[in-house]
């Protein structure tokens, strides 16, 4: 049962709880409506969205760039994190940082977070591994391919160059893409060494550099002591030092035309099917890839030919009158000097002693006597003829010494001399006047060819004798040859 001193004391408590309400003024109108509506407590901010699409590019040998895509709205900024170290931090709306300091060719943990006052977002993680120089290019070789051009070629040694560099000396010249492994280097001077130098390079730098040499061609020296070691009438043998160790062989000109090429470390050449008796000059040059050497040149003429002069046939005119002293033909016998200035040869036809050809009025004889030859002519060929009919007396022995007496002026040309000897200039009168009138005189012939007529050479002469007295008695056939 409820004791009737609680139902009091609840009792007095409501009653001051009215009497409380009773006193508060009532409000005004505005404060009623201030107080009608309850306030509105504030939102509680989420943390950010993470970033997407993060990724690390090497910027350099020793930096990174990071990068994310900004997937939020309420972000203050971005925290990056290197192997879960704070590296740096941007602000809102950024999506890139540069990571420094780092090492060559080691492996790194970057991640980004996006924060705000609630706290950071979940991380983007990646995982990268910086780069190094790529391994240097093996087996450099430089090849010269002219004298102005010189190939570089080399082996490829890595897989992650952005291509190779090509310095000549220190200089760079060129550089070319990855995997290639040859470069052009041109406008070179011929003869010179240069060094070369290829490097592979990416972003983290080059490699380290391999090196070759090579020296441009240039062409061969010229030969020396080119001479003329023997010489004939159609033949030439040239002989000269060779001087270079480059050379592919030797050209060999004369009179400006190319007749021969001969091979490399050749000294000797002969020159064959030449004319007789000529000038010619040759050329000796050496040669390679490149070019000529200076030329070395020499002259020199080939001997004179070999003549032979044949006394084919000898015969009598008939002229009206009888020359011969019977019927029974004249004893006619002949004198014949040929000289070229180096030899002489004298005749006393038939060489018999007291011989004669036995002739009659328009009669011939056939001799086929050989009456000068020589293996090399001198600068002339000269004869000289005279013919008698022996009536007994001493004109014979005369003539012989009339040979004797006059050959050795003849053999000098000294044409006077002979001349003031017997008061005239022929020398068959020369002869005819030295022997006198013992026997019939009858007739001398003469002429003489130089060089520059070939000697006579071919000449086939059929001439006639005169006796002074405008009669041409004796006849004689000559053929001069060269064998």
């Amino acid at each position: 049962m409820v004791s009737k001193f609680l139902v009091g004391r609840v009792i007095l408590l409501l009653l001051t709880a009215l009497a409380l309400v009773s006193c508060t003024a009532a409000p005004s109108q505005g404060d009623r409506t201030a107080s009608s509506a309850a306030p509105v407590p504030a939102p509680v901010q989420a943390p950010p969205q993470v970033p997407s699409n993060l990724e690390v590019e090497a910027a350099s040998a020793d930096t990174v760039a990071v990068r994310w895509l900004d997937n939020s709205d309420n972000e203050q900024g971005y925290r990056v994190y290197r192997d879960n170290i704070l590296v740096g931090k941007v602000g809102a709306n950024v999506q890139e940082y540069q990571v420094t300091g780092l090492q060559q060719g080691a492996t790194y943990t970057f991640t980004v977070k996006s924060y705000n006052t609630a706290g950071e977002s979940l991380a983007a993680t990646c995982v990268v591994t910086t780069s190094a120089p790529p391994s240097a290019p093996a087996n450099v070789q430089a090849d010269a391919t002219s004298a102005s051009t010189v190939i570089v070629r080399w082996l490829d040694n890595s897989s992650d160059e952005d291509g190779f560099r090509v310095y000549r000396g220190s200089h760079l010249v060129g550089d070319v893409p990855a995997n290639v492994q040859t470069f052009p280097d041109t406008g070179l001077q011929q003869g010179t060494t240069y060094m070369y130098a290829v490097k592979a390079f990416n972003q983290a730098g080059e490699s380290q550099a391999t090196m070759c040499s090579v020296v441009t061609p240039a062409p061969p020296s010229a030969p020396s002591n080119l001479s003329v070691a023997s010489i004939t009438q159609s033949s030439a043998r040239l002989s000269w030092s060779d001087t270079s160790d480059n050379e592919l062989g030797f050209r060999v000109y004369r009179n400006a035309a190319v007749i021969a090429t001969v091979g490399p470390n050749s000294n000797t050449y002969s020159d064959t099917g030449l004319q007789s008796a000529t000038q010619y000059r040759w050329t000796v040059v050496a040669h390679n890839e490149v070019g000529d050497s200076p030329s070395l040149a020499v002259a020199a003429r080939t001997l004179n030919p070999p003549i032979t002069v044949r006394l084919d046939r000898i015969g009598v005119y008939d002229n009206g009158e009888i020359f011969l002293r019977d019927l029974n033909g004249g004893e006619v016998y002949i004198g014949i000097v040929v000289t070229d200035g180096n030899t002489h040869q004298e005749w006393r036809l038939p060489a018999t002693e007291g011989g004669f050809y036995t002739l009659y009025d328009n009669d011939v004889k056939d001799l086929g006597q050989t009456v000068f030859s020589v293996d090399q002519v001198g600068d002339h060929l000269r004869i000289a003829v005279v013919g008698y009919e022996d009536d007994g007396g001493t004109g014979e022995t005369l003539l012989t010494q009339a040979l004797g007496m006059a050959i050795g002026a003849y053999m000098g040309g000294a044409d006077t001399l002979l001349g003031g000897i017997a008061g005239s200039g022929g020398f068959g009168n020369i002869l005819a006047r030295l022997i006198g009138a013992s026997d019939e005189f009858l007739g001398s012939y003469e002429n003489a060819w130089r060089q520059e007529s070939n000697w006579g050479i071919g000449t086939y002469a059929d001439i006639s004798c005169n006796n002074g007295q405008s009669r041409d008695i004796l006849r004689l056939w000559f053929t001069i040859s060269s064998p």
